[in-house]
């Protein structure tokens, strides 16, 4: 689940305009929410002239699919976006690497268990 946060909630997120976005992971790097500020991302988009939402939230869940210790070098998982990364987002070719778009394509073609769906009879149902 991603959202859309007005604001950073923490002062020590809201004093650091770098920071977009964030992942909750667990210890083992594993997490079903990320959040996007919305103010941080609108400030920047307007100081530099770039879209960078999509960006933001492909390299969050990037985070909840990849683990928390996703961060690469380079392309959309890059823990700081400056040249190379704003001139692909501003040609809308940031990317996850190779790697990152394999593990991914494994992620989405293994079959997710999900628990048995039952409809409730009406013996089964109490009056």
């Amino acid at each position: 689940m991603l959202k859309i946060l007005p604001h950073a909630l923490t002062a020590q997120v809201r004093h650091r305009d770098d920071v977009l976005g964030y992942a909750l992971l667990d210890e083992k790097g594993t997490g079903y929410y990320a959040y996007a500020i919305l103010d941080h991302i609108q400030a920047l988009e307007q100081r530099l002239g770039l879209a960078l939402m999509g960006d933001v939230f492909a390299h969050e869940l990037g985070h909840l699919l990849l683990g928390s210790n996703a961060h690469s070098v380079s392309g959309i998982m890059s823990a700081h976006w400056h040249g190379t990364e704003l001139r692909n987002i501003s040609q809308g070719s940031m990317c996850f690497l190779p790697s990152q778009s394999r593990l991914m394509k494994r992620m989405a073609s293994r079959q997710v268990d999900s628990p048995p769906v039952t409809l409730a009879t009406e013996s089964a149902q109490v009056p």
